[in-house]
C-alpha cells in the first residue's frame, strides 16, 4: 500500500487511500470468511452551517463530528473522508446485527449538540450500511453502502 493520504480536517484517509484500503480489506475478507461492514454518513445542514458561519465554521463542525465518529467506534474501524461532509466507516469482522447498532451509536454522537461560541449546532446525518457480499466488486460494495444511505 502506498503512503496514506489524510485529510487535514479530520485525520481520516482521504478518498483516494480509502480505495486502496478497501481493495486490501475485502481481499482479507473474502480469504477470511468474515464480514466486512461499510458505513457511509452524509452530514445535514452543513450548508446551512456554511452559509451562516462560513467555511471555516463548517470545517470546525466537520472536525468536531470526526472527533466524535473516532472515539466512538474506538479502534474498530477504518475511517475515511470522501468528500466535503461525507465519510464511509470499514468496519472488519462486522455482520449486519452490529453494523447497524454501530450506526445507532454513531447518530447518537453526531446528534449531541456542539457549541459554536455563545450558540449550540445540532448535527444530524444519514448513515447507509452494506455487508460485502462473497465475491462482491469493493467499488460495488461501497456504492451499495452509499445508496443505502
Amino acid at each position: 500500500m502506498q503512503a496514506n493520504h489524510i485529510d487535514p480536517s479530520t485525520g481520516f484517509l482521504d478518498r483516494g487511500s480509502c480505495l486502496e484500503l478497501l481493495g486490501n480489506m475485502a481481499a482479507t475478507a473474502a480469504a477470511s470468511g468474515q464480514p466486512l461492514a461499510a458505513l457511509w454518513i452524509d452530514l445535514s445542514r452543513l450548508k446551512q452551517v456554511n452559509e451562516s458561519f462560513g467555511h471555516l465554521g463548517g470545517d470546525l463542525v466537520i472536525a468536531q463530528v470526526a472527533r466524535r465518529l473516532r472515539e466512538k467506534s474506538a479502534g474498530r474501524s477504518e475511517w475515511c473522508r470522501m468528500g466535503g461532509d461525507e465519510f464511509v466507516c470499514l468496519v472488519p469482522h462486522c455482520d449486519a446485527q452490529h453494523a447497524r447498532q454501530l450506526a445507532q451509536d454513531l447518530l447518537q454522537a453526531i446528534e449531541a449538540p456542539l457549541r459554536f461560541g455563545e450558540l449550540f449546532l445540532h448535527p444530524s446525518a444519514s448513515i447507509g450500511i452494506a455487508i460485502l457480499d462473497a465475491d462482491e466488486d469493493p467499488f460495488a460494495f461501497l456504492e451499495r453502502a452509499d445508496r443505502a444511505m
